[in-house]
């Protein structure tokens, strides 16, 4: 095992090759040639001027901080110098490697390029994912470690890339389906820097936008939207202010079923996609992605299907007959470690950390870790008021952990949720009011 540094203590450290120099004077090292760039040392003894330990396996030092002190010491009297010295070897050298790092940045600065103030650290993940079933696992999973997307993207004019990351969520229970959202929408401007081939990308959020979709005629059918968060390359429009001409153009003289809702409302938005001049095959993580949850006639339980305009526009259910459970997306980071039990981009990173290729990698390791360590909710027993409880937790718990992080924040403003029962149809648990100045 190599090791690069060795700390002397709380008052600094020493770089393994000044010591190595040190050791080389002391003769230390002729013990074993071979094994000169593996430094331990053996156990001290009672008293403090022992002879200092012979090269060894380096796995021993660890956590020794008290035989690190004491090596100072031994070694700083055996080459006839100061311990304190010792420590000012090492600190000299950090400090011109700090010198070194920040004159290489100033130099940067000065011909006009800022790498780190134009790129966001985190990405954020688009795909949703289903949560852990109560009953038989479905034929087809989603992995949730295999979609990412990259946080603020520039349209192919230069001006403006609509995106919003956004939290959408629909659960469905034995009681009834829940739809939930946050209420903002990101937008990214570029402001021009000194150099011509660097632009700054700047966020602006509107935290009052409708993601929660429905007619005002098909009361038992409902809608929630994330992703790209507008349609349109020089005056976007996000997705509600459609709905009045969607509304216009389906016929309400019968009620329609949940899929054929969706298929409508994937027919319409796809229209609105192309007439705008969007990307006819943009990325995954830059569709416009629609859950449409409801009940049909006769049905005992509702539906969930999913659609992405314009990859794919004909919707595909999400949890099967007979299956609860709730499906989520956008900025999902935060949803996915509370009840999958890890972050989605786990199972990438943890092949790549074992350097497994590509041909070798185990396309379902997202859905086997999350059979491990998934949150055990059992969604077929938990009434209509729990399914909403937790959509708000879920939603508002992402919109507080962004305050303290650096990166797009994404999900924020008003939790807007909506029921749908066999019953009743569709009902406002909590929507947002348009309201005047507060006096």
């Amino acid at each position: 095992m190599r090791v690069n540094r060795i700390a002397m203590g709380e008052n600094g450290g020493i770089l393994l090759r000044d010591l190595l120099r040190l050791l080389h004077r002391c003769g230390l090292h002729d013990k074993d040639s071979a094994d000169r760039n593996r430094l331990v040392l053996k156990r001290p003894g009672r008293h403090e001027d022992a002879v200092v330990g012979h090269l060894a396996d380096v796995r021993h030092m660890r956590g020794l901080k008290a035989l690190a002190i004491l090596f100072r010491k031994r070694l700083a009297r055996r080459i006839g110098t100061d311990e304190h010295d010792l420590v000012e070897i090492g600190r000299r050298r950090r400090s011109a490697d700090l010198c070194q790092k920040k004159e290489a940045g100033n130099q940067s600065e000065r011909q006009g390029h800022f790498p780190e103030r134009t790129k966001f650290r985190s990405k954020p993940k688009i795909q949703g994912t289903p949560s852990v079933r109560s009953s038989a696992k479905p034929a087809a999973e989603r992995n949730p470690g295999k979609s990412k997307i990259s946080g603020a993207a520039v349209d192919k004019h230069g001006k403006i890339s609509k995106t919003s990351m956004s939290l959408g969520i629909a659960l469905k229970g034995t009681e009834g389906i829940v739809i939930a959202a946050d209420s903002r929408v990101t937008l990214f401007g570029q402001l021009p820097t000194s150099d011509p081939n660097t632009k700054l990308v700047v966020p602006a959020t509107f935290d009052n936008a409708t993601k929660v979709l429905k007619t005002e005629k098909q009361k038992f059918v409902a809608a929630v939207t994330f992703g790209a968060g507008a349609i349109g390359l020089t005056e976007p429009r996000t997705a509600s202010s459609f709905m009045p001409e969607f509304e216009a153009e389906i016929d309400h003289t019968t009620r329609l079923t949940v899929k054929e809702f969706a298929e409508k409302l994937g027919s319409f938005f796809l229209r609105q996609w192309t007439a705008a001049g969007m990307a006819p095959t943009p990325p995954l993580n830059e569709n416009m992605v629609f859950v449409v949850a409801g009940y049909d006639p006769n049905k005992p339980y509702g539906d969930i299907y999913g659609l992405h305009i314009p990859l794919a526009p004909d919707p595909q259910q999400l949890i099967p007959d007979g299956q609860f459970g709730a499906y989520w997306g956008g900025q999902r980071e935060m949803t996915d470690r509370l009840l999958s039990g890890f972050d989605p981009s786990v199972p990438d990173v943890v092949q790549d950390v074992l350097g497994i290729d590509a041909a070798n990698r185990d396309p379902d390791l997202g859905r086997k870790l999350q059979s491990r360590l998934g949150i055990a909710i059992p969604w077929q027993f938990l009434p209509l008021q729990d399914c909403v409880d937790l959509c708000i937790f879920l939603v508002r718990t992402t919109i507080v952990l962004q305050k303290w992080l650096v990166g797009v924040r994404g999900v924020g403003g008003a939790v807007d949720v909506v029921t749908i029962t066999r019953t009743e149809g569709r009902k406002e648990v909590q929507v947002k009011q348009v309201i005047g100045e507060k006096l």
